[in-house]
């Protein structure tokens, strides 16, 4: 529990702080910028995730649709699967970077819901739904304005019963 409030803290922190960077860089914008992506965007991966009280790590897919704001703050959705597609999990999430130019790290935060339809517990059960927190950070390494590799890691705090997880994941992102 103890730890779990700690990486809230944490999470809340660098949100706030980023909040902060974004005020002051507003006051000293420049008029050219490289490597600055504004509006929707869509982004694809895979990795591992390792779920807790569980040995052994398994694969998973991850999609994101979101929109950069303003230059250090988006909103978006992601959608992570299990490679054996026993585990779901959807959050709605704000990221926010704290660098300009091509390699940019950020933190993200979000709230969503999980499923996990193997291994419930009940025989005959078919799946257990449960509140979901997901917290982490990454780096984006832009090529152009509009296109990026991304790698994150975050975790996914989950209610109702269910084992938190860690998620390491590599994708392609791709502004419009």
């Amino acid at each position: 529990m103890i730890g779990r409030l700690v990486c809230a803290s944490v999470a809340v922190g660098f949100l706030l702080a980023s909040a902060a960077v974004q005020a002051d860089e507003n006051a000293t914008q420049k008029k050219t910028k490289k490597f600055l992506h504004r509006g929707p965007y869509i982004q694809f991966g895979g990795g591992i995730h390792h779920v807790n009280g569980v040995s052994g790590v398994d694969g998973n897919i991850s999609g994101k649709l979101g929109i950069d704001l303003i230059e250090h703050l988006a909103l978006e959705a992601q959608l992570e699967g299990s490679r054996s597609a026993e585990r779901f999990v959807l959050t709605f999430q704000q990221r926010s970077a704290f660098l300009r130019g091509r390699v940019k790290p950020f933190v993200v935060g979000g709230i969503g819901f999980g499923r996990v339809t193997r291994n419930v517990g009940t025989p005959g059960e078919k799946g257990v739904t449960a509140v979901a927190l997901r917290l982490g950070g990454g780096v984006d390494w832009w090529i152009t304005d509009d296109f990026a590799v991304s790698w994150d890691l975050t975790y996914a705090i989950l209610t109702n019963g269910l084992a938190d997880y860690t998620s390491s994941t590599v994708g392609l992102r791709l502004g419009f």
